[in-house]
């Protein structure tokens, strides 16, 4: 905890069986800015039955491609980064630059 929660997006649709669903996603981590090696990466996204899906978030580096599925440390290439994380159409970025 004590990570700000930014990139808060929210999806809400209606699933073949015409129930309410959706997708709550937050990046925890990286935060924007300045990063040294390992990067940690962290996400919360919650479906719209409230059920925690965070470790179903997968990750992508415009640099290095996909970086993973949940939350975890990664290697990334120095330089500027956008990190994606991603659930179920729903999307979240931040921009960090590795030293």
């Amino acid at each position: 905890m004590g990570r700000s929660q930014r990139h808060l997006e929210e999806i809400q649709g209606v699933n073949s069986a015409g129930e309410a669903s959706g997708v709550e996603l937050s990046i925890s981590a990286p935060t924007e800015g300045a990063q040294t090696n390992p990067v940690t990466l962290g996400a919360t996204a919650f479906n719209a039955y409230g059920l925690d899906v965070s470790n179903t978030v997968r990750w992508h580096s415009d640099v290095d491609g996909p970086l993973g599925i949940g939350a975890g440390d990664v290697t990334l290439t120095a330089g500027a980064h956008t990190i994606t994380a991603s659930h179920s159409g729903v999307e979240a970025t931040a921009a960090i630059t590795v030293s």
